[in-house]
């Protein structure tokens, strides 16, 4: 009997093994590209923020509507992505005058 059989089954049996070890070493090269370009915010406590409201008013088109409410005092922190805060309390004679051309 030939060696070649013998040969190329015992290659057919390492590309797999091959194959995903390439696969985990790209999967590792992606995950680390993705989570160098992640930059977390810590807030303090009292500091003032914006947060992100993702309700909309249903009166007029949604594109032209500001998503951003703010600005709050953070009140505490829960964890790295969740805060409790309290709406800053504008000034009473505050006007804010909206003109059109």
């Amino acid at each position: 009997m030939s060696e070649y059989p013998y040969k190329l089954s015992q290659t057919l049996y390492k590309i797999p093994e091959f194959a995903r070890g390439k696969i985990n070493l790209a999967t590792e090269k992606m995950f680390m590209e993705y989570n160098s370009k992640i930059n977390f915010q810590n807030f303090k406590e009292g500091d003032l923020v914006w947060y992100y409201a993702h309700n909309i008013n249903r009166k007029g088109s949604p594109k032209l509507q500001c998503h951003w409410q703010g600005p709050c005092f953070v009140l505490k922190r829960i964890n790295d992505v969740v805060y409790k805060n309290k709406e800053k309390q504008l000034k009473a004679n505050l006007r804010v005058y909206i003109t059109t051309y």
